[in-house]
């Protein structure tokens, strides 16, 4: 029985594209098997990157996706379908990859609500300057409920 794929390990080593590109920056959310599904940071340049870290109940590292392909493979694999993407500002790039470089650097235990996917991408897009964030532990529902009050969705 083969490991559904997940995307890449990001190691403290791994060299870090120089390309990415943080004005193309969005947070993703997909959908399968779980009612709260799941969330990932895109970050754009070169083919895209996306970042996540992928629990729940688990001492993880967090992965990297380089590209469309990666991305289609891993929802095709885990069964997932993409719900939506959330454009994010990033005022201060290098910030938000210094953040994204440092999570990279430590594995995390994911506590299902607390400490899971959507904080993971929560921390690196307010470590640039966003002000933007879901306060929910859930990605589905609360980027929903966050946009239904922000007057996003009507």
């Amino acid at each position: 029985m083969s490991t559904k794929f997940q995307g890449h390990v990001i190691f403290a080593t791994w060299d870090f594209p120089k390309n990415l590109n943080w004005l193309d920056t969005y947070l993703v959310l997909v959908n399968g098997s779980t009612p709260c599904g799941h969330m990932l940071l895109y970050v754009g340049g070169g083919f895209g990157h996306y970042f996540h870290y992928n629990g729940p109940g688990q001492t993880n590292w967090p992965r990297y996706m380089a590209g469309e392909n990666e991305y289609r493979r891993y929802l095709k694999e885990a069964n997932y379908i993409e719900v939506m993407r959330k454009y994010i500002s990033i005022s201060n790039p290098k910030k938000a990859e210094e953040k994204l470089k440092a999570l990279a650097q430590r594995q995390w235990s994911t506590f299902l609500i607390k400490h899971n996917c959507a904080t993971f991408a929560e921390e690196v897009v307010k470590a640039g300057g966003a002000s933007w964030g879901i306060y929910e532990g859930c990605p589905v529902f609360g980027v929903f409920i966050k946009m239904l009050k922000d007057g996003e969705i009507k």
